[in-house]
C-alpha cells in the first residue's frame, strides 16, 4: 500500500485520519451527552444560556448558580463528565469544524505540494555507470563505434567509474562507498537484496572495513549532455585494470545532494565480463531516492 503514495501524500492521509480520529471522538460525545448529562444540570445550563430578560427568570438563573458554587463536590460526582455537559456538542458543528480542517490541510499540503514537484522537476539525479578506460587512438575505431558500440578492447587502463547527472542542475557528492566482489560470493549473500541494505547490515561491518573504499571528497557534478552522452570520469574511484576482475562485480553506493541541500543517494552493481559490463540486481531501479 505505501508504494501507491508518495511520502508527501502518505502525510497528508495521516494528517486527515488524525482530525477524523478527533472529530469521531467529539461526535461520540455528542451522542452520549444526554446520558452522561443529568437533567437538572442540563436545566441550570440552559437557563444560564437564556437571555434572562425578566426578574422572575434572572432569579431562577442566580439561583441555580448560587447552588452549584455550594455544592462543589456534589456538583463533581453527579457530573464526571462535566467537559461534555459544559460544550453544547452538535454533530452539524463538528462536522462544519472538521471540514474546515480539511480545508487547511488541503490548502497547506498544496504549498508543499508545488514546492516537491519544483524541487523534483530541478534537482539532480545521479547515477554511476560502470568502470571505462582510456580510449586506444590506434585500434581504427571511430567515435561512433567507441560511443555506441562500446567494447572492453577499445579501452585501456586505468579505469574509472562513470557518473551520469539525469537532472537539471548540479549534484553535490558527498560520500562514495564502493567495492569488487567475486560475482559467485556476491550472488550467494546478496541475491537479489539491495546494496543499500547490505551497505546498513552490521554482520558485515568487518567485510565492508577490509574491502571497501571510501571516498568523502565533495566534487560537483555538473548536468550530462543527453546529447553527446560525455559522462564523468569520477578519479576517485579507479582501478589499474578491469582483466584483473573479470567476472567479479562492481558495486557500491554513492551518497549527493542537489542545489536545495537535500540528501539523495544512488546505489550500483556491475558485473565485469570480457568485453562488457552487466547491470546486475536490482539497484538502478529501486535502490536510490
Amino acid at each position: 500500500m505505501d508504494k501507491l503514495f508518495f511520502p508527501l501524500e502518505k502525510e497528508f492521509f495521516r494528517w486527515i485520519k488524525h482530525g477524523m480520529l478527533i472529530a469521531a471522538i467529539f461526535f461520540v460525545a455528542s451522542l452520549l451527552r444526554p446520558f452522561l448529562c443529568h437533567a437538572p444540570y442540563q436545566k441550570d445550563i440552559s437557563a444560564s444560556n437564556s437571555d434572562a430578560n425578566t426578574p422572575h427568570q434572572k432569579t431562577r438563573v442566580d439561583h441555580a448558580s448560587e447552588k452549584r458554587q455550594r455544592q462543589p463536590n456534589e456538583s463533581n460526582d453527579q457530573h464526571s463528565h462535566a467537559w461534555i455537559c459544559d460544550v453544547d456538542l452538535k454533530p452539524t458543528d463538528i462536522a462544519i469544524a472538521f471540514f474546515t480542517y480539511c480545508l487547511v490541510m488541503v490548502g497547506w499540503f498544496t504549498l508543499r505540494s508545488g514546492d516537491a514537484n519544483t524541487k523534483n522537476g530541478q534537482r539532480a539525479f545521479l547515477v554511476a555507470g560502470p568502470l571505462f578506460g582510456v580510449p586506444n587512438n590506434h585500434d581504427g575505431t571511430d567515435d561512433w563505434n567507441r560511443r555506441n558500440r562500446a567494447k572492453a578492447s577499445m579501452f585501456h587502463g586505468p579505469y574509472r567509474m562513470a557518473l551520469i547527472n539525469f537532472g537539471k542542475t548540479a549534484a553535490f557528492i558527498t560520500k562514495v562507498e564502493w567495492g569488487l566482489w567475486p560475482y559467485k560470493e556476491f550472488q550467494q549473500i546478496l541475491g537479489n537484496s539491495k546494496i543499500s541494505d547490505f551497505m546498513k547490515n552490521p554482520d558485515y561491518a568487518g567485510w565492508r572495513a577490509c574491502y571497501m573504499c571510501i571516498s568523502t571528497n565533495q566534487d560537483i557534478i555538473e548536468p550530462t549532455d543527453t546529447i553527446t552522452g560525455r559522462h564523468v570520469h569520477y578519479r576517485h574511484v579507479e582501478i589499474p585494470d578491469r582483466t584483473e576482475f573479470l567476472d567479479w562485480v562492481f558495486f557500491g553506493r554513492i551518497e549527493y545532494k542537489d542545489v536545495f541541500r537535500d540528501s539523495h543517494y544512488s546505489t550500483f552493481s556491475y558485473r565485469l565480463l570480457p568485453s562488457n559490463s552487466d547491470s546486475i540486481g536490482v539497484s538502478l531501479a529501486d535502490d536510490h531516492n
